[in-house]
């Protein structure tokens, strides 16, 4: 006999729904991220990292591009790059998503490519300002 909520082996787990959120919640929103990452179809590129809050998962992948940037072009002094070249380099990947705690539902939302490349764009707006 199984107690609720207890799933027995090898059968799969039914998961909550996510409620609707809307997309402009602004790059601070939401609580711990875990982004994942494949960088190519070979799976031994997946990684993954988690992040008390979706701006510093952000942040992150944009230090982490940032750092591919000097490694590719060791001796530039000065590095400059446009959002959409951020866009290209996300498009270029096999995989990159994030799972978004909300913590009014309790629940990870998961989130594509392109939702956080729409937060990317309003993280760095919002710095440049």
């Amino acid at each position: 006999t199984r107690k609720p909520g207890q799933v027995a082996r090898g059968q799969p787990r039914k998961l909550a729904a996510p409620k609707p959120q809307q997309v402009s919640q602004g790059a601070g929103a939401g609580g711990h991220t875990i982004m994942l990452l494949q960088e190519t179809k070979n799976l031994a590129t997946r990684t993954w990292s988690e992040h008390p809050t979706l701006r510093q998962a952000l942040d992150y992948f944009v230090s982490s591009y940032e750092r591919q940037l000097k490694a590719l072009n060791p001796q530039a002094r000065e590095l400059s790059y446009t959002v959409e070249d951020l866009h290209v380099y996300i498009d270029s990947m096999a995989d990159l998503s994030a799972l978004i705690f909300a913590p009014a539902t309790k629940h990870y939302m998961p989130r594509n490519k392109t939702y956080l490349k729409q937060q990317l764009l309003l993280q760095l707006q919002s710095a440049a300002r």
